[in-house]
């Protein structure tokens, strides 16, 4: 059911909502559901736990969260409520602290109904200055199997996930919630970490939020230095600027897929717990073939239902859609996307960056309407073919010269090793990619997640590789700013990143 204004119950309640004291969120939250996966034994835990930072600017007394009871189904493209009912419970500590119980009208326990979002009652008496640091705990059970537990695809393989000896974590199948009252002590020690398990901190004290409505870009999904679709651009550039910050990114998402779901609840109920909001999408509807009239319409929508909601609207750009037979580390080798998918990219962008275009559209609509600047992504890494950064100009900056050269001595899919390896300290390339260079994997991208150093290096990844090289074949290790034509790597990420920071903080905090 597509988004369209008109004159009702939803509208009536819409517009009462702008007029209600809002709980923003006060960190750089990354943890919205995102693929999940049903839990494979009823009655028992799953337990998350994440460390925060509150980056509202004021010390807040007033502490409240917020659950969910929808999801993204694995590999699809629409918000679904997930299947049954569940429970939560959450526990959080500040410093070092007690743990203390969060409460749900009253209850320890939350009983989140399928297809709804539940806030919690807030606590009072809780003291976190600007800076401060806060750990949360949640635990997720149901009573039949079917509840969609939180799947980050942290770990693609390996048995240990982004998180090491970081205190964050994630225990499964545990047959009660102990672990979230007695510090964690066993939830450290698993190593494991799926991101989007933790409730999201909120509080009615917060006075700005921004949030990015966005696909796997800006869930930095093939970011190796900062986890598993986690460290885009946007949780990047939120840090940067100091401002909190919720993710509402899907990997494959589109603008025509985000316009039939606003009515759902889903991502809708979480952009009302930020004051600011960019819309990143277009990428993969071009992708898709849908045409230029098509991802404004659905673009258009979106922006009317936040902005009914009574949250500050702004988009951007899409980055270059070309290919590279060499991952992108220069020049000649890119080729720039189809002349039809270049027409599209290139007349969404013109319409994202001109005041006659998104925000007359929009103010034309809603005349009341607040719309915030074009993040204008590309102008950090689009470059024409001479590799000079340029608007429109098809291209990304080469990623330059091999920073190693090796062979491997083993492979699989998640790691790949080179025991002769010297000269390297261990994690020096955490972030880049080792790139095959012969045989059947040539030029395809293994993003690093960590490795060993001299004596003989081991590469893991979270992702892994999408053709398994064979021993003997030889590597480089590179840093490019793509690993294919639709994804930013950690490298452009950051440079993203850098370029919007101070975009962010005038808008933001203004």
């Amino acid at each position: 059911m597509n988004f369209s204004i008109g004159i009702g119950r939803g509208l009536v309640e819409r517009l009462i909502r702008q007029f209600v004291r809002r709980r923003l969120v006060i960190a750089n939250y990354q943890d919205l559901a995102m693929e999940r996966f049903a839990m494979p034994t009823a009655g028992t835990w799953d337990i998350f736990t994440r460390e925060f930072t509150n980056t509202s600017g004021k010390t807040i007394t007033r502490l409240a969260f917020k659950a969910s009871g929808f999801h993204r189904q694995t590999g699809g493209p629409v918000e679904y409520p997930l299947g049954n009912d569940h429970q939560e419970i959450v526990t959080f500590r500040v410093g070092n602290g007690r743990i203390r119980t969060v409460r749900w009208g009253g209850s320890t326990i939350a009983n989140v109904l399928n297809g709804t979002v539940l806030e919690s009652d807030t606590t009072v008496d809780v003291v976190i200055p600007p800076g401060g640091k806060f750990r949360v705990f949640t635990g997720y059970s149901v009573k039949v199997n079917g509840h969609f537990r939180p799947n980050g695809a942290s770990t693609q393989g390996l048995t240990t996930g982004f998180g090491k000896g970081t205190g964050d974590g994630h225990l499964m199948a545990q047959a009660n919630p102990n672990a979230m009252f007695e510090d964690g002590a066993g939830i450290a020690s698993t190593n494991e970490h799926r991101w989007g398990g933790v409730a999201m901190p909120i509080s009615d004290e917060g006075t700005v939020a921004w949030g990015l409505l966005s696909d796997s870009n800006g869930a930095g999904e093939s970011d190796a230095g900062a986890g598993p679709r986690a460290g885009g651009y946007g949780a990047r550039g939120a840090d940067l600027a100091g401002v909190p910050f919720v993710r509402l990114a899907y990997s494959g998402d589109r603008a025509t897929f985000v316009n039939s779901y606003t009515g759902r609840p889903g991502r809708g109920d979480y952009w009302r717990n930020v004051t600011k909001l960019t819309i990143a999408l277009g990428t993969n509807d071009i992708m898709a073939g849908k045409s230029l009239a098509e991802i404004k319409a659905a673009v258009l929508a979106v922006a009317k239902a936040a902005v009914l909601d009574g949250v500050e609207v702004g988009v951007a750009t899409v980055l270059p859609l070309g290919d590279s037979t060499k991952l992108f580390e220069d020049m000649v080798s890119q080729s720039p996307a189809s002349a039809g998918f270049e027409t599209v990219r290139k007349g969404l962008n013109a319409w994202y960056r001109s005041p006659t275009g998104f925000r007359a559209d929009l103010l034309a609509a809603i005349p009341t309407a607040k719309i915030g600047p074009t993040l204008d992504i590309c102008a950090a890494i689009e470059t024409n073919p001479g590799g000079v950064l340029t608007q429109d100009g098809g291209y990304v900056l080469p990623g330059g010269p091999a920073l190693k050269t090796g062979t491997f001595t083993a492979v699989s899919t998640y790691t790949l090793t080179d025991a002769n390896l010297t000269g390297v300290a261990d994690n020096q390339y955490r972030g880049k990619y080792v790139i095959p260079i012969t045989g059947a994997a040539a030029y395809k991208a293994f993003a690093i997640r960590d490795h060993t150093g001299t004596g003989g290096g081991v590469f893991s990844s979270y992702t892994g590789i999408s053709v398994t090289p064979a021993i003997g074949d030889t590597y480089i290790i590179g840093d490019p700013y793509k690993d294919g034509y639709l994804h930013a790597t950690t490298r452009a990420q950051i440079a993203i990143a850098a370029s919007i920071a101070p975009v962010i903080v005038g808008w933001v905090l203004s």
